[in-house]
């Protein structure tokens, strides 16, 4: 479990109860747009790579780290990227971030379709479409990234983690308190980041 938290400070989140709760917090200050996102992203990839993974195994497996851990690394490159949502965020920050690393930008999924199809021309993203449940469906996409509404988000993110997706959310992760604590239940059902 991970918040990563870009902007300035912590705002809202309970450090105490994220704590007690084992899940790891980060926060990467506002000082410029394309910095803070470029980390935000890279962290985001990381976990998807499973560098959490790797870390621990390589400490589990001191002897025989190369056998046992190294098999479970993933390259950036190797990363399948699913984007729901066709904004402003997603095309003024995170699609250009994204392009600069070797993740595979495979779908984009946008409610009317125009603005998702221009994005995927530009951005050479092989997939674009109004139905965002092919993205979640598609078993080719490892990483989904929200960029919705906010009243979309938590429900996303449900049905993101439920289709065994790793899932990058836009802040704000949920409205309420409720809707976050579907969201939590999901994560516990199903695993995933």
């Amino acid at each position: 479990k991970h918040i990563i938290r870009y902007g300035v400070g912590y705002d809202k989140v309970d450090l105490a109860e994220c704590k007690k709760r084992n899940i790891t917090v980060s926060n990467n200050p506002a000082y410029c747009i394309e910095e803070v996102s470029a980390t935000a992203t890279a962290m985001i990839l990381n976990i998807a790579r499973g560098t959490s993974e790797y870390d621990a195994a390589s400490k589990f497996y001191y002897n025989s780290w190369q056998e046992n851990a190294m098999t479970k690394l993933r390259r950036n490159s190797e990363i399948t990227v699913g984007i729901i949502g066709a904004g402003n965020f997603t095309k003024m920050t995170m699609l250009p971030i994204l392009k600069k690393t070797t993740a595979n930008l495979y779908s984009i999924a946008s409610a009317g379709g125009v603005t998702g199809t221009a994005l995927a021309k530009k951005y050479n993203i092989n997939f674009s479409t109004t139905d965002y449940n092919s993205i979640l469906k598609d078993e080719n996409v490892d990483l989904v990234l929200v960029t919705t509404r906010h009243n979309n988000h938590a429900d996303l993110v449900i049905e993101c983690l439920h289709n065994n997706k790793n899932v990058f959310e836009e802040k704000p992760l949920a409205i309420t308190p409720e809707q976050l604590e579907k969201v939590e239940k999901a994560y516990q059902e199903n695993g995933y980041n």
